[in-house]
């Protein structure tokens, strides 16, 4: 259920007549990679959304953007319309406008060809299926999971207190040493973090791998520590995890990468090997990611039952049944708010709706629909929605989100995850030690 990646060959349309004031542009022609990117897009925005536009309507959008385009540079044109042919007819005619337009402008070719495919995906009226040139493709791509980046493996916080660590990323080496979540780093390097924000001071511990980076450990109730840590080369997680008090666990996924299912399956076993009796599992400001990713992570608690319903174009819907023959079976509580999002839903609502967990929280953000990402040959790429889903008891929750089974306002939430400033957090604690308590002492 991940993103698909498509390389069909494919074709599109346009037919042109103009007059204009200017001359040749020095790199009028399309490349290779260009002329498939166009080729490409056309084939995929007429055969894979889930709610289709005729080529027709495609082929007209893309005209008026690069008339619109060539006026912005001074080229006045007129077009004749554009009639949808063949695909192979319609794309070579797109092709030689696209160059035309770029020559009268002295534009470079790859720029029109972008804005004539930009066009048509915002043709849809889908703020989901866009296009992405090539260093928007490459930030959804950091995002979702972030790039390997030099440091110790810290992640910093400001407190009233300065600056203390908030997480401490397994296998790197603050992993390694004396070094515990809630020190407070007076200092890095022998620079002082008292005016600084918790990014600053992370980025003192940036530098050559191998390199030394000392730092000084403030510990409560122990004396000053100085510590020498040797740079390494390491991934910022998408999963964060402590134990809280009472052996509760506490897991926060900040997005659904490629990496998240197995940077979630090792904080889970460290957690339930430690002797966690229950979980929070913190899905706010999720924005979602790969679905596969919210598959497998819903499996890890559910096993084989039903995780989703997906309704294709065409075709009947298709239940998806989770594939974990060993699902953890703790108490629960998942954490939402309004930025809980597409794939952090499915797995919110697969959840909630096998009573596996209760939701905290306040409404989620209510995106029900699927998109394939579809890189091009030149770096750029289509997002298209192409599927529509439900949850497991047929909710479908587009447009309208996951209502919590507990409300609990975000509002006096003043630091995500940190148990004396986050209500909602307290909230899912009192929940589950409400639920430890009944197993324990059950009604006869």
């Amino acid at each position: 259920m991940k993103f698909f990646a498509r390389w069909a060959r494919g074709p599109a349309a346009l037919a042109v007549a103009f007059t204009c004031i200017g001359a040749a542009a020095p790199n009028p022609h399309l490349s290779l990679s260009t002329r498939a990117d166009v080729r490409e897009a056309f084939h995929l925005l007429t055969t894979v959304p889930f709610k289709p536009l005729s080529a027709q309507r495609l082929l007209d959008v893309a005209r008026h953007a690069l008339e619109a385009r060539a006026k912005e540079r001074g080229v006045v044109l007129s077009l004749f319309p554009a009639t949808a042919t063949t695909r192979k007819a319609d794309v070579a005619a797109l092709d030689d406008e696209i160059e035309t337009i770029a020559g009268l402008t002295h534009d470079d070719a790859r720029n029109d060809a972008y804005v004539a495919i930009r066009a048509m995906a915002a043709a849809f009226h889908d703020p989901y299926t866009v296009f992405w040139d090539p260093q928007q493709m490459l930030a959804f791509q950091h995002e979702l999971d972030p790039k390997r980046t030099v440091g110790v493996g810290l992640e910093l916080r400001r407190s009233h207190d300065g600056i203390v660590v908030n997480y401490i990323v397994p296998g790197t080496p603050a992993d390694r040493a004396d070094i515990h979540v809630g020190d407070r780093i007076p200092s890095i390097d022998g620079k002082s973090t008292h005016d600084l924000g918790s990014a600053a001071a992370e980025e003192l511990f940036a530098g050559k791998v191998g390199s030394p980076v000392s730092m000084v450990v403030d510990r409560a109730g122990e004396r000053e520590l100085t510590l020498t840590l040797d740079r390494a080369l390491y991934r910022p997680p998408t999963v964060t995890s402590r134990m809280l008090p009472d052996r509760i666990g506490y897991v926060a996924v900040s997005a659904f990468g490629e990496a998240t299912p197995e940077e979630f399956g090792d904080a889970l076993h460290r957690l339930v090997s430690s002797g966690a009796r229950a979980l929070v599992l913190d899905l706010r400001n999720d924005g979602g990611g790969f679905v596969s990713s919210a598959v497998e992570i819903a499996s890890d608690f559910l096993g084989r039952q039903p995780l989703m319903v997906i309704e294709r174009r065409d075709r009947a819907p298709a239940t998806i049944h989770g594939e974990n023959d060993a699902p953890v079976r703790l108490p629960m509580i998942v954490l939402v708010n309004g930025n809980t999002a597409s794939a952090s839903e499915i797995t919110a609502g697969a959840l909630q709706d096998d009573r596996a967990a209760e939701l905290i929280g306040t409404q989620t953000f209510g995106k029900g629909v699927m998109q394939e990402l579809d890189p091009l040959r030149d770096g750029a790429a289509l997002k298209i929605t192409t599927a529509h889903y439900l949850t497991p008891l047929h909710r479908d929750i587009n447009k309208r989100g996951l209502t919590p089974n507990i409300r609990v306002s975000g509002a006096q939430v003043r630091r995500i995850g940190e148990l004396s400033h986050d209500p909602q957090l307290q909230a899912a604690m009192h929940a589950l030690l409400a639920q430890l308590v009944a197993r324990a002492h059950p009604r006869r």
